[in-house]
């Protein structure tokens, strides 16, 4: 493989990560002030109505950043392979980070489980404002 064609695969990567990690930061901070100014407002009894959308509003923005970082995820796994196979470089300095939690994805974690986590915080907080 051409060394300009590893160049622009590291690139890629790069800007891949970059978008992941962007878009999880805004999320991350977003979902945090949404979520705390709606438990806030359960604690002081707001309008049932407006929480009710608050909640209705977190939960579809976290299913929509759901889908997003799963595909921002595949493709970063995607160019990470193909550098696998095609750089040895970056195959042996894998090699070096191997160990018993080398299966781990921290971008999985980010990704697969803490926006459905979130969801169901979502959920649980619409159940709690219909049944209260």
């Amino acid at each position: 493989m051409k060394p300009e064609d590893l160049s622009r695969a590291w690139t890629h990567r790069q800007i891949l990560e970059l978008n992941f990690n962007n878009r999880l930061n805004f999320f991350l901070l977003f979902q945090s002030i949404l979520l705390a100014a709606t438990v806030n407002g359960i604690g002081d009894g707001n309008d049932h109505m407006i929480l009710m959308a608050l909640c209705v509003f977190g939960g579809v923005i976290t299913v929509i950043w759901w889908l997003i970082q799963s595909k921002e995820h595949h493709m970063l796994d995607k160019v990470k392979n193909f550098l696998r196979e095609n750089d040895e470089s970056y195959r042996e300095r894998r090699k070096l980070y191997e160990s018993y939690l080398s299966k781990f994805s921290v971008n999985q974690l980010f990704s697969r489980v803490i926006p459905p986590v979130l969801t169901v915080i979502w959920v649980l907080l619409i159940v709690y404002l219909v049944v209260k």
